[in-house]
């Protein structure tokens, strides 16, 4: 004869809150222990304390909140007000917010610290942290970020763990400030912590934005083979959506980063559609027979390459016929260049010689050297009235600059017979041997022969 079964209905039932807070209240004045037993008692309480921390977390009763607070900021032991610290995070009331900062910001020495070991101690900082990640109130984004940074410049085991929290933290907010902090540290530091928790968080919130900044910085510290197994990951959560941030970090004003995104969609078999996805990736590419075949809409992207690629300390002394740069990255500031001049958008061109003559003879001389080498490159036949005068200067780098430029133009630009005649007159001055007088250092910061007298050494065949 079988046995009849009756299916047991399990019936969830709520915790007395108010019985649960007299716990948590249990024993938390007692005075600090010095005997063995007294310590072992102390302890006992203390547990029975986190416990109902904990429990009073679970029941979503904002009549915990209170308590909850005033364990996290009195109670002498740490696990205590660690437990206090996540059952306010699971509440998730921005009105806790405040007791949260203080309890990261505020100085205080606590009694019974002394009997728990530092990773307890700093259990407390860490679990305050989680609890403003886990409420996501954007007010708490400051405090993180100085934490972030400041707990990344140690070495204290406990600091690493903190960093690791406040950046999980600011993840999970996902505003755009938080964001653009881990970004900016991802991109300087090669923080691997950062990068993973930064791509698991955005990830999980399906934000595009976000792993578009995140990408963004990706070609200046991030191996190909994790760019490749990231990109995996991002098709085949987001499908063709996964497209848009590597697309539009391709269209970045930097090298490096634009190489990234091209080789992530050349994995993806992915081709480009419109006349804009096409130019920038054959910038990319350097394929620039193609980039000039699409004539007017090629100007505003070579512009935006041309700005980005500058940089006078790797161009000082290069050889303007590109063929020994310094740096890469100039080689393609002048190809960029080169190409503008090729489509001839005479009003683009215009208005580049109008900026660096402002660079020029305007109040702001951070790009003064910068000014001169581009009135070359850009082959407009107005600039050899605006550079002939800069031999003349008193710093050889600029007088430098001046021949060099003159050289270019003389050699590349359209000019009629009368500007072509300005330049051959000054020849002898540029192709005669320097005269070294004393030393200064460049701009780049490495020591370079200065001239006070003679020509510029430089090679110019007619």
């Amino acid at each position: 004869m079988g046995m009849a079964t009756q299916d047991t209905e399990i019936v969830y039932v709520a915790p007395d809150v108010d019985g649960v807070i007299k716990m948590l209240q249990y024993g938390s004045e007692a005075s600090i222990p010095r005997t063995y037993e007294q310590i072992k008692s102390y302890k006992q309480m203390a547990a029975i304390r986190a416990s109902a921390a904990d429990v009073l977390g679970e029941s979503g009763d904002e009549k915990a909140i209170e308590p909850l607070v005033y364990a996290l900021t009195r109670d002498a032991c740490p696990n205590v007000r660690a437990a206090a610290a996540v059952s306010l995070g699971k509440l998730g009331d921005s009105r806790i917010i405040d007791a949260l900062i203080r309890a990261l910001t505020e100085t205080r020495e606590y009694a019974g610290d002394f009997l728990y070991s530092s990773d307890e101690c700093v259990n407390v900082r860490n679990s305050v942290i989680e609890a403003l990640g886990s409420i996501g109130d954007e007010q708490a984004v400051e405090t993180l970020i100085a934490i972030y940074r400041a707990d990344h410049k140690q070495s204290n085991p406990g600091n690493e763990v903190t960093h690791k929290s406040a950046a999980k933290a600011l993840a999970r907010i996902g505003s755009s400030r938080a964001i653009e902090t881990l970004v900016e540290y991802i991109s300087h530091h090669r923080d691997d912590i950062s990068y993973e928790i930064c791509i698991e968080a955005l990830m999980a919130r399906g934000d595009i934005r976000g792993l578009a900044m995140i990408f963004a910085s990706l070609g200046t510290t991030i191996p190909n083979f994790e760019v490749s197994g990231w990109v995996k990951s991002m098709l085949v959560k987001f499908g063709e959506k996964s497209l848009i941030p590597l697309i539009d970090a391709m269209k970045d004003g930097r090298r490096c980063v634009r190489e990234a995104a091209a080789a992530a969609l050349d994995e993806l078999g992915w081709q480009p559609e419109s006349d804009d996805d096409r130019i920038w990736y054959w910038i990319t590419k350097q394929d620039w027979v193609s980039v000039q075949g699409q004539g007017q809409a090629a100007v505003k992207p070579l512009i935006k390459v041309f700005y980005c690629s500058m940089s006078v300390e790797k161009i000082l002394y290069a050889d303007m016929s590109g063929s020994s740069f310094r740096s890469f990255e100039n080689r393609v500031h002048l190809d960029a260049a080169r190409a503008l001049v090729s489509v001839g958008d005479r009003n683009a061109l215009d208005s580049l010689v109008d900026q660096q003559l402002m660079w020029l003879y305007g109040s702001q001389k951070n790009f003064f050297l910068e000014a001169i080498y581009n009135l070359g490159f850009l082959c407009q036949a107005r600039a050899v009235d605006y550079l002939l005068p800069l031999l003349n200067y008193e710093e050889f780098a600029v007088r430098y600059a001046a021949g060099a430029s003159l050289v270019y133009l003389f050699q590349h630009a359209s000019l009629d017979s009368d500007t072509r005649e300005k330049i051959l007159q000054v020849r002898p001055v540029i192709v005669a041997p320097p005269l070294p007088s004393d030393r200064y250092e460049d701009k780049a910061g490495t020591s370079a022969q200065a001239y006070s007298t003679g020509g510029l050494g430089i090679h110019f065949p007619i």
